[in-house]
């Protein structure tokens, strides 16, 4: 199961988006109305209405299996939302000793995904077995983890670079197949602070010298140009709000321009 990092935003998408209610969904948006306040009994009515205006046909009778596993796992887990994660300088020097900027990106992702699983963790009951001190590890898919590096490459070149990087030292797997990050260094000056999950390598690249700036609405962007100012996401809202805009207007034209002639 791929790992959502920012919660909060995830939940506000699915629910602005009207996505499909499949059981990760409705968990994310049961925990994110646990968030806000609501008790069991509203966000159970609340997600049954979900469910009822955003699937074809559903049926409250086959479907109330899955209202309670979202609402038992309320119990068991909070809402990930995202907390400040410090990276150290020690931590980019091991990073940059690979010297090649594309698994220098790589490495970058694995170390603040282990990292805000790490200290992040939305388990309400503590674990059973404490981690060990200075312990990273990531359970997420491989393609998942090259995607969020900006790193598009076929499977054979994946497979080469985590070879380079096993040889190298950089990081093994557990038992479990997840991979264990070796770099990691908190005892060490802080270098830059993670508030943004959903752009985790841009952070890197801004580092590294790249044009990246702030949206408005908080978060990194790559500039493509020097007059960009807004993230895809703002971009996008504001094009649709200037759209409309001027659908109004020209039908204020239209109407006007009939009235004159009448």
């Amino acid at each position: 199961m791929t790992i959502i990092l920012d919660e909060l935003e995830y939940a506000k998408t699915l629910i602005e988006d009207k996505q499909y209610p499949k059981l990760k969904n409705l968990i994310i948006i049961a925990k994110y109305l646990k968030y806000n306040g609501d008790k069991p009994a509203v966000i159970k009515n609340k997600l049954i209405d979900y469910c009822k205006k955003n699937a074809l046909n559903w049926n409250e009778a086959t479907g109330w299996w899955i209202i309670n596993t979202a609402l038992k796992e309320t119990k068991k887990h909070r809402l990930r939302i995202p907390i400040p994660i410090p990276v150290t300088k020690k931590e980019i020097e091991n990073i940059k000793s690979i010297k090649n900027y594309g698994l220098e990106k790589f490495l970058f992702v694995l170390l603040v995904y282990a990292k805000i699983l790490k200290y992040n963790d939305t388990r309400i009951k503590p674990r059973k077995k404490p981690q060990f001190l200075g312990f990273l590890y990531v359970s997420e898919k491989i393609t998942k983890l090259f995607k969020e590096a900006h790193l598009n490459v076929r499977k054979e070149m994946r497979q080469k670079y985590l070879q380079e990087l096993y040889s190298a030292g950089y990081i093994d797997q557990t038992g479990h197949g997840a991979f264990v990050v070796k770099y990691g260094c908190d005892e060490s000056d802080m270098e830059l602070m993670i508030s943004d999950y959903n752009n985790i390598v841009l952070y890197y690249q801004r580092l590294c010298g790249e044009k990246v700036a702030g949206c408005e609405c908080g978060k990194l962007f790559l500039k493509k140009t020097s007059r960009s100012s807004l993230c895809p996401r703002c971009w996008k809202k504001k094009r649709l709000r200037e759209n409309v805009e001027n659908m109004r207007k020209n039908r204020s034209s239209v109407y006007n321009s009939l009235d004159v002639k009448q």
